[in-house]
C-alpha cells in the first residue's frame, strides 16, 4: 500500500497549521498559563506563549495533523470549547478529503494510501453502495458521469440541488452519503483519462475541492463519527437486499435516480 508524497500532505497541513495559529490568538494569558499547566511533563517549563506551547506539543508528538485528540482535550479541560470546535471541523474536512482520495484511488485500481481502519470501512460501504447491485441495468455508469462532468465545472453543485429537491430521498444522512458518493464518483470520472502523473498531482486538488460543502452539510448533522456509523448500520440493515432499478439516461437527474435505486436509499 503506498502512501501519500509530501506534495499530497502539503494542503492538509497548511489546513492544520491555520487552525491551530486561530487556536494561539485566541488564548489570553490566563488560559495559557492553563494550558502550560495541563501539559506539564509534556513540553519544556520555559515555554511561553500559545503558539511555543503548541509547536512544543507537535515536538513531543502530542499533536499532528493526523490527530489533534490531546489538543481537543486539552481546551474543554481549559474551559475553551469553541476551540476545540474548530480542530473537529478541520478533522471533518481531513477525514472527508482521505476518504474521497482513498474511494478514488479503489475505484480506479490505483495502490490506495494508508488510512485508519473506520475511514477505509466507511470507504468500502460507499463502493458496496455502488458496485453491489449483480443486475448490469442497475450498475453505476462512469460513462455518463464523465460526459456530466466534462459539461459542468460545478457538478457538485448541479448534483447537490438535485439530491435535495428532486431525488425523493428523505433522511438527511442518505442525502449526505450520496452526495459523498457522487463527490467520489466524479473524482473518479475526472482522473480516468489523465495520465498516472497528473492524477497524482491532482487527486488531492480535486477532493479538497468538494470538502468545504459536505463538511458543512455533515457538521450540521453531527459528526464524522455520526457519518460512518450511520453508512454502517445502513449497509448492514439492506445487507443482501436486492431489488430491480430502472436504465437512467445521461442527465444530472438519472444519475441521482440510479443512485436512487441502491437499497441504500430506500
Amino acid at each position: 500500500m503506498s502512501s501519500l508524497t509530501n506534495e499530497d500532505f502539503d494542503k492538509l497541513r497548511r489546513a492544520y497549521s491555520v487552525v491551530l495559529d486561530q487556536i494561539s490568538h485566541k488564548l489570553d494569558q490566563l488560559q495559557q498559563d492553563k494550558l502550560r499547566f495541563y501539559c506539564s511533563g509534556l513540553i519544556p517549563t520555559e515555554d511561553r506563549g500559545s503558539l511555543n506551547i503548541l509547536r512544543s506539543l507537535e515536538h513531543s508528538d502530542k499533536i499532528s495533523w493526523a490527530n489533534v485528540n490531546f489538543l481537543k482535550e486539552a481546551l474543554r479541560a481549559i474551559g475553551r470549547c469553541d476551540l476545540a470546535k474548530l480542530l473537529e471541523t478541520f478533522e471533518v474536512r481531513r477525514d472527508l478529503t482521505l476518504l474521497l482520495d482513498f474511494y478514488a484511488r479503489e475505484r480506479l485500481e490505483e495502490d490506495p494510501v494508508y488510512v485508519p481502519l473506520s475511514l477505509k470501512t466507511t470507504a468500502r460501504h460507499l463502493l458496496t453502495i455502488v458496485t453491489e447491485n449483480e443486475h448490469e441495468s442497475c450498475r453505476f455508469d462512469g460513462t455518463r458521469m464523465r460526459t456530466l462532468v466534462e459539461a459542468n465545472k460545478n457538478i457538485l453543485q448541479v448534483f447537490e440541488e438535485e439530491v435535495d429537491v428532486r431525488s425523493g430521498v428523505n433522511s438527511p444522512w442518505s442525502k449526505l452519503t450520496m452526495l459523498v458518493i457522487i463527490a467520489g464518483e466524479s473524482i473518479v470520472a475526472a482522473q480516468a483519462s489523465r495520465s498516472d502523473d497528473i492524477r497524482r498531482n491532482e487527486m488531492l486538488e480535486k477532493c479538497f475541492s468538494f470538502v468545504e460543502m459536505l463538511s458543512y452539510r455533515m457538521l450540521e448533522l453531527g459528526s464524522w463519527d455520526d457519518f460512518c456509523d450511520y453508512v454502517e448500520e445502513r449497509c448492514i440493515e439492506v445487507w443482501g437486499q436486492r431489488e430491480g432499478c430502472n436504465r437512467s439516461n445521461a442527465d444530472v437527474a438519472d444519475v441521482v435516480r440510479q443512485l436512487r435505486e441502491s437499497p441504500f436509499f430506500l
